[in-house]
């Protein structure tokens, strides 16, 4: 759980072979987890990071190769329903890999960064190199206190919140900006823009809504936007927990 809170919160965003790494050494490991938690965590990854897909199919494989794996005793580690987990979870992680080829998962904006900067002059990666070295210190002390507040419980916003802490602070050059602002009060044509332009009373009560599959984490995530002044309600389509989800990826696929 705490590598898949790593994962999701962004901690490995620019230490893909890092994740792989961790992902791989839990994936492959007989006594670490059932094959669901297994088949989560490769979700978790695939989902999350930049990996390749040749990495994809090495912890995929290794997954199946741990699980296929008598126990100490000598008898099968799978009973005909983790089977049945196991071919939903591979049908839902191919049909991962399929909207990742069709670049239908987005990429992170590291990866493009890095991408675009192949063309760059020696002295850039000179400089970049340099930057590296002399932050090295900072790096390790920053690692040494992300693991101890890790330990600790750090709560990550999730997007769902971060979206309506911006929307309810009305903070410039965010969802703000774009999203849609009708005022109840307001009768006749509305110009939105010139209604946005106004001044707008405090937001006193959210109510948010998801139009498709939703999660008690990310309710209980959203009332970090919630204070004595403001409350904020939730609500979603369904709401599926991780086998939920990992069994209608594997339908879609």
């Amino acid at each position: 759980y705490e590598l898949e809170t790593s994962l999701a919160s962004g901690s490995y965003k620019n230490n893909v072979a890092g994740a792989k790494k961790e992902v791989l050494g839990l994936a492959s490991d007989p006594s670490k987890g059932n094959v669901a938690d297994k088949l989560r965590l490769v979700v978790v990854y695939v989902l999350t990071t930049n990996a390749k897909s040749a990495d994809v199919e090495e912890v995929t494989a290794a997954v199946q190769t741990a699980m296929d794996t008598p126990t100490d005793a000598g008898k099968p580690r799978m009973d005909k329903a983790d089977k049945e987990i196991l071919a939903t979870g591979l049908k839902a992680i191919g049909y991962l890999k399929q909207l990742r080829a069709m670049h239908m998962l987005p990429m992170s904006s590291t990866f493009q960064e890095m991408e675009s900067s192949g063309g760059k002059a020696s002295s850039d990666i000179l400089s970049s190199f340099m930057a590296k070295a002399t932050t090295q210190a900072t790096g390790l002390l920053a690692k040494a206190t992300d693991k101890v507040t890790s330990m600790l419980g750090k709560i990550h916003k999730h997007y769902a919140t971060r979206v309506v802490e911006n929307l309810c602070e009305m903070k410039p050059g965010t969802e703000d900006d774009d999203f849609l602002y009708l005022d109840p009060k307001v009768r006749g044509d509305v110009d939105v823009v010139k209604l946005r332009m106004m001044q707008r009373s405090p937001v006193r009560e959210v109510i948010a809504f998801v139009i498709g599959g939703g999660c008690y984490a990310e309710y209980q995530n959203l009332q970090m936007a919630a204070n004595e002044r403001r409350s904020v309600s939730y609500g979603s389509t369904e709401l599926v927990d991780a086998g939920e989800f990992l069994a209608q990826l594997g339908a879609l696929g």
